[in-house]
Formats: structure tokens, C-alpha cells, sequence
């Protein structure tokens, strides 16, 4: 009886992903700025642009454990308004300063590219909090490198690119829309930042130093406080100093929680993949074998995630199979 039970569980909820997948993109969450129309206008980087030079006002920030988009390298940056500092809210999230702006751009080395000598920067995305709101942007760059321009609509690029295995691969690379942006930002109908929480910020001996990132910004005035002791630190996917079930909860917590928790807009599915959710409640273990499944799939219904894998993240499908096959 209790295998009955067990089975039928496991194909209503397998149900429940595919009777979801038509209904995936919600409606854009209403901006109440109006974005400029140049990335330029809002000085976050020197000249020239393509540089990716931060303005003095801005400052570049890492994560422990990066979200994957088509292999793609990139650059986040903090803005924040003159005289102004982040606060640790609590010890999961930040609480960011009226008029912050999160930039990240993404972009490809030379060292990617075929034939190129130069990197290319595809986008930039952008969060900016107004009235205790964000407000998503979303930027493509011309093909001179000398400017982005505000999109809506969502864009594709024409790409070849080296895998990490030597071999060539033609794609399209997706510029999200608004609405597919505010889809995975979206917490209770509200946009908020995915990346930069606490824990994923807490980088131990940052830069080869003996401070942590966040120690660092308090020593920079960034960051208010004089202690980050206790607090949590996301483990890094690929590190291989911690355990195989850390690094690929990790994985799963930066690629997939955002929607896959019990406030993102797959709330429904029965999967809670944040890295604080206990093994027991995530509904992990009933589709185990499903979320690698998604991971590799070629189509655009079942793929998992939604948006940055039109190329598949090998070394990604690999750490989840492996955590996957020994529960």
C-alpha cells in the first residue's frame, strides 16, 4: 500500500509540471520608473564603455555559487546613492538604499570566441529600487561595443562559441524579456534580487585576502556593521573541499530556488530547492531522476531552468546527477 501511495504521489506531481508548463511566463511586474534609453545615462561604468570599467560610485561583487547562463562569463556591480550604505536586514537578504542599481553584464571572452580578439558583451540587466520597489531593465549592446540600448522584448543573438572541451557550437543566445525577467524575480507578486542574498555574498578569504567579501565592504564603508560572524555561507558548486550534497544543493538553490520555493511562481510544483530547506521537505527525493532529466532536455516545454541553458550545462548535469544517484 505504502509503494501504491508513493507512486501515485510521484505521478501527480510529475502531472503538476506538465500541466504547468503553458502557464510558465507570468505578466510583467509593472515598473513605476521609466528606464533610460542609453546604459550610459545612468554612469555606472567609465569610458569607454566596453570596458566595463565601474564608476567611482559603483563597485564590483561576486557570488559563492554563480547562476549558469550559456556558459556565458560575467560582471555584477553595486551603485549605490552618495553617502549611502547596505544593511544586513537579516541573516538570509540585504536591505538595499533608495536608487541602488545591481548591474550584471554578461559577456564572452576572447577565449571563447572563435576568430575573435576581443570579448563580445551581449547585455546588461538592471535592478533598481524606487519607492521600495525594483524595477527591472534589461539593455542589448550594439555590435560596436560602444553603447546598450533599453529592450523590452527580449532579442537574439547569433553566437559560436568554445566549449570548455574544445569543440565549436553554434546558438542563439536569448536576451530575456520583462516579463521572463520578473518571472524568476518574482517573490509574492513583488520583484527582489536573486544573486546578491547573504549567503551567496559571504565569500570566504575574498581576493586572496584574509577577509571575507562582506568584511570587505564594511571596511570600504559599503556595508554597515562591524561583524559578519554567524553568518551563513552558500558553498561553492565547484568546490570540491565540501561535499558532494552541499555543492549540488547549492547549485540547485541559485539555479532553480528562485522559482522553485514556496513564494516563486512554481510554488505549486512541490519542490522547495532552497539550500536552508531540509532534504526531508524539499520533494527533492520523489524526482530525483526527473530534475537532471529536465536539465538535459532539448525542449523548450520541459527544459529546466527556462531561460540561459540553450546550452547545457555539462559539468552543472553531471554534479546533480551524481547527488542524485546516492540518495
Amino acid at each position: 500500500m505504502r509503494k501504491i501511495i508513493t507512486t501515485l504521489l510521484v505521478l501527480s506531481i510529475i502531472a503538476v509540471f506538465h500541466a504547468c508548463e503553458d502557464q510558465w511566463f507570468i505578466e510583467p511586474i509593472e515598473n513605476n520608473i521609466s528606464f533610460k534609453y542609453r546604459l550610459s545615462e545612468y554612469n555606472i561604468y567609465q569610458l569607454p564603455l566596453k570596458d566595463l570599467v565601474p564608476d567611482s560610485s559603483a563597485f564590483i561583487y561576486e557570488l559563492n555559487t554563480p547562476l549558469f547562463t550559456d556558459y556565458a562569463s560575467k560582471q555584477r556591480i553595486i551603485k549605490l546613492p552618495k553617502g549611502q550604505k547596505l544593511d544586513l536586514l537579516n541573516n538570509s537578504n540585504i536591505d538595499y538604499p533608495e536608487s541602488t542599481i545591481i548591474a550584471k553584464s554578461f559577456y564572452y571572452e576572447s577565449s571563447q570566441l572563435p576568430n575573435s580578439g576581443v570579448k563580445q558583451i551581449i547585455e546588461t540587466r538592471l535592478l533598481i529600487k524606487n519607492k521600495g520597489k525594483w524595477n527591472v531593465g534589461v539593455y542589448k549592446w550594439n555590435t560596436q561595443q560602444t553603447e546598450a540600448y533599453l529592450i523590452e522584448d527580449g532579442a537574439s543573438v547569433s553566437m559560436e562559441q568554445l566549449l570548455p572541451n574544445g569543440s565549436r557550437k553554434q546558438f542563439t543566445y536569448e536576451i530575456p524579456s520583462n516579463s521572463e525577467c520578473t518571472t524568476c524575480h518574482n517573490s509574492n507578486n513583488r520583484v527582489r534580487p536573486i544573486g546578491p542574498k547573504v549567503a551567496n555574498l559571504n565569500i570566504p578569504d575574498w581576493q586572496g585576502s584574509s577577509k571575507s567579501q562582506l568584511e570587505t565592504w564594511i571596511s570600504n564603508g559599503y556595508l554597515s556593521g562591524s561583524s559578519t560572524n554567524n553568518l551563513p555561507e552558500l558553498p561553492q558548486w565547484d568546490n570540491s573541499n565540501h561535499t558532494l550534497a552541499q555543492r549540488a544543493r547549492a547549485y540547485l538553490d541559485v539555479n532553480c530556488a528562485h522559482c522553485h520555493n514556496p513564494s516563486g511562481v512554481a510554488s505549486e510544483w512541490s519542490l522547495d530547492l532552497r539550500y536552508s530547506t531540509p532534504h526531508n521537505q524539499t520533494g527533492i527525493q520523489p524526482l530525483r531522476y526527473h530534475i537532471p532529466e529536465r536539465m538535459e532536455s532539448n525542449w523548450d516545454d520541459e527544459v529546466m531552468p527556462k531561460i540561459g541553458t540553450t546550452l547545457k550545462h555539462k559539468e552543472g548535469t553531471e554534479l546533480i546527477k551524481a547527488y542524485v544517484n546516492q540518495l
